[in-house]
């Protein structure tokens, strides 16, 4: 497929270790990336490694390159992705579930070749085909992903997928997605966006808010639910930086320091973080 061109939106992403990794002395495990595709659709990935081992940082960029490859291919002979339209919530579970099998068949025949065990090569998968219109989402595992409405409001585009034990999910790798549907997710949003944003475990604390206490139950709940406190000035600056001409190696550069310690949550982090950002230079009012 060819690339777009006169790409209306304006993307960065980027991955830095957390804390224990850089104490430990290991490389981010994390993974994202993005492709401008044609009549007006972008593609966003990102991917989370799971553990300490170095196959989970391969995992993870495998999982990306595998979406960004493929899913292109998959799409472009699709009525709706020529004509501009989003699928049904149907059509693209089943596109992007298929997609997604073969790539854990794939990542598994790496890691056999490794000779590592499974869980070596755990990874989570975010990935979004999006346009001014709207927003197609499929995901494995935890992570988030907000969008901003062209009206100004911010609003979350998965739920992250738990297990019964804390901190406990799942991966690209396991037949477990397969087996449960409840393990996977798939979503449409058909409403005009100004950005996009996906992010691994390591920025929730930053901008989500999450884990709630309620004082009279001491019960914790999940509101999942964006901070519009850290999404939207992050958007105005961005948007201020890239109209004021800063190239893009500046603003990777720039976007890469912010997730090392542009808040006070993000600099504290303990584990890796990855977060891109996709969004209009002029977006609509």
């Amino acid at each position: 497929m060819k690339a777009a061109a006169n790409n209306p939106w304006v993307i960065v992403s980027g991955s830095v270790a957390g804390r224990s990794h850089v104490q430990a002395e290991i490389s981010c495990q994390d993974a994202s990336g993005w492709k401008a595709l044609e009549h007006g659709w972008n593609l966003a990935v990102v991917s989370d490694g799971g553990g300490y081992s170095e196959a989970a940082r391969s995992a993870s960029q495998f999982c990306v390159a595998e979406v960004l490859t493929k899913l292109p291919d998959l799409v472009s002979g699709q009525r709706w992705f020529r004509q501009g339209k989003l699928p049904s919530e149907e059509t693209w579970q089943a596109l992007s579930s298929k997609l997604c099998a073969a790539i854990r068949l794939s990542l598994l025949e790496k890691q056999k070749l490794s000779r590592a065990p499974s869980q070596d090569w755990a990874a989570t998968l975010i990935f979004s085909l999006f346009r001014v219109q709207g927003a197609c989402v499929f995901h494995i595992g935890d992570g988030r992903a907000a969008a901003r409405s062209s009206d100004g409001n911010w609003f979350p585009l998965m739920t992250p997928f738990k297990g019964e034990l804390t901190n406990h999910t799942v991966f690209v790798h396991m037949d477990y997605w397969i087996r449960i549907p409840d393990a996977r997710e798939a979503r449409i949003f058909a409403r005009n966006i100004s950005a996009v944003a996906l992010l691994t475990d390591g920025c929730r604390h930053a901008a989500f808010k999450w884990n709630v206490r309620d004082d009279r139950t001491g019960r914790h709940s999940d509101p999942n639910q964006p901070h519009v406190d850290f999404f939207e000035p992050t958007f105005q600056s961005l948007r201020r930086l890239a109209g004021g001409g800063k190239p893009p190696e500046v603003l990777h550069q720039l976007w890469e320091k912010f997730l090392l310690e542009g808040t006070p949550a993000l600099k504290s982090e303990r584990d890796d973080k990855t977060m891109l950002f996709a969004f209009l230079l002029q977006p609509s009012p």
